[in-house]
């Protein structure tokens, strides 16, 4: 009498998963537009920000469709903000993170699949592209970042940065391959930065610019650290609008409430009183 075959025990969800990224692969997304076609045509952009500095603050039409995707922070809205980056600007779409403190967009060699449906930055995109063997992981919620730390110019509307350091991701887990944007910049300050470099913001208020090689100087470019959100919503308007270190009186009416940043982590935080 023959051995009857082991039972093997099937993981269903696993087994969906996997027919799910295939399907990405393949540029198909049940219940959701094609994936590159969002990011080419999704895109519902802001107008021109009437102050300065500041940055449109565009998103994809949803308003908060990204909960669906189970990104990292499953919580977040989908409103990202266009950066330039290197010798030749090469553009990037990132999330402006007020939770975080880390810049990374994705690296030409990384072979992730988040990384094939996204803008990637390598050697051949910049001239000025300094690249380290320093390593830097970060793990969200839901998912994970990992790379090598890089410096390159890093331009935010008509700010710009030289040499900035941040993180070229040769890694990424597959949660970023429904993420809209390239990448994320994190807007909190360096005390909260997993990379161990300056953030963006604390570069921009600097008169000593540190990077990876050098310190250079450089005047300020912006007077104080402060940021301005303008949210536009979907069929609604097209204001949205990121500002550093200016107030764009524009965008509301009376006057503004004043409050400390309590925050000892590094990141913004107000007393709930």
């Amino acid at each position: 009498m023959g051995r009857l075959g082991r039972t093997v025990k099937r993981d269903a969800q696993a087994e969906i998963q996997s027919k799910h990224f295939d399907l990405i692969r393949r540029g198909e997304l049940p219940g959701e537009a094609h994936i590159l076609e969002r990011r080419q045509n999704g895109v519902v952009p802001g107008d021109t920000p009437s102050i300065s500095p500041a940055v449109v603050l565009d998103e994809d039409g949803q308003d908060i469709s990204m909960t669906q995707l189970h990104w990292p922070c499953s919580d977040a809205l989908a409103y990202f903000s266009p950066i330039q980056i290197g010798a030749h600007r090469k553009s990037f779409l990132v999330v402006m993170d007020t939770g975080s403190a880390d810049l990374w967009v994705p690296a030409a060699n990384c072979k992730s699949l988040a990384c094939q449906v996204h803008n990637t930055l390598g050697s051949n995109d910049s001239s000025t592209l300094q690249a380290t063997k320093t390593p830097w992981q970060i793990q969200y919620g839901s998912g994970f970042a990992s790379g090598v730390l890089v410096a390159d110019s890093v331009s935010i509307g008509k700010l710009a940065v030289r040499r900035m350091p941040f993180g070229a991701a040769t890694q990424l887990s597959d949660n970023f391959a429904q993420f809209a944007p390239d990448g994320i910049l994190g807007l909190g300050l360096t005390k909260a930065n997993a990379q161990g470099v300056p953030t963006v913001m604390d570069q921009l208020v600097s008169t000593l610019m540190p990077h990876i090689s050098d310190i250079q100087a450089n005047s300020k470019l912006i007077k104080r650290k402060l940021i301005g959100v303008n949210l536009q919503r979907a069929g609604e308007t097209n204001d949205g609008e990121i500002s550093f270190g200016v107030v764009d009186s524009s965008k509301f009416t009376g006057s503004l409430a004043i409050v400390r940043n309590v925050g000892v982590t590094g990141l913004w935080e107000v007393p709930i009183v």
